[in-house]
Parts: C-alpha cells; structure tokens; sequence
C-alpha cells in the first residue's frame, strides 16, 4: 500500500489543488486527512474557504472520504458536519483504512489522490 502513498504533487496549500489538476492525472476521487489538512489539529469546524473548497469539488463531480487515526467520536462529528464519509482510527499508514475508504468511494487506487499533511 505505501508505494501508491508516496506523493506526485507538493503543494503548500489545500487551495493549490483544482479540479483541473486532478482531472488531468485522472483522478475521480480524493481521500482526505483531517488534522491539519482540513481543520486545524483539535478544530471542531472547518474554515469557510475549506468548506468552499470541499463543496468545489463535489460540483465537480469528485467522490470524498475522509482517513482519519482520530476516534469516531472525534472525527466522525467533524466528517458529519462535512458531509463526508469517513473511516477512523485508521492506524496510518497501514493499508485497511485505505482498502475500506476505496470501497466506500467505489474506485480504484490510480483514481484516487490521498490528501494530507505529512508522510508516514
């Protein structure tokens, strides 16, 4: 599972990823990380220009899931108020969490884009 976890793009921003950028790698899904990438560590609300962007890219048709090592309790209300799926406790970053979230979003690994703060 850690060669498709090994990143293609840095960016120093969520922001700096579009529809456009994805759709040309032929990506139709992102899994995404909580802490740090989409709420601040130990936020219990997303910034509106997050909540923007997350809602960009369901207009656009991308599929999301969120892969958290947070608890439910924790990072399942935060995935509620998103409106996102999710699978937590995740043990990071080994491939279970990941294989669940591929078959919650319906696609295949070189469809799909991890987005998050920091390598394993």
């Amino acid at each position: 599972m850690l060669r498709f976890l090994w990143p293609k793009i840095y960016v120093d921003s969520l922001f700096e990823i579009t529809p456009v950028l994805l759709k040309s790698r032929g990506i139709r899904a992102l899994i995404l990380d909580l802490d740090n990438t989409l709420v601040p560590r130990g936020a219990e609300t997303a910034a509106p220009q997050v909540i923007d962007w997350l809602n960009t890219m369901r207009q656009e048709g991308f599929k999301l899931c969120i892969v958290s090592n947070n608890s439910q309790q924790k990072g399942g209300v935060l995935a509620h108020r998103l409106g996102i799926p999710g699978v937590f406790r995740a043990v990071k970053p080994r491939g279970r969490a990941f294989r669940k979230a591929l078959a919650l979003l319906g696609t295949a690994p070189e469809e799909t884009a991890m987005i998050g703060d920091q390598l394993f």
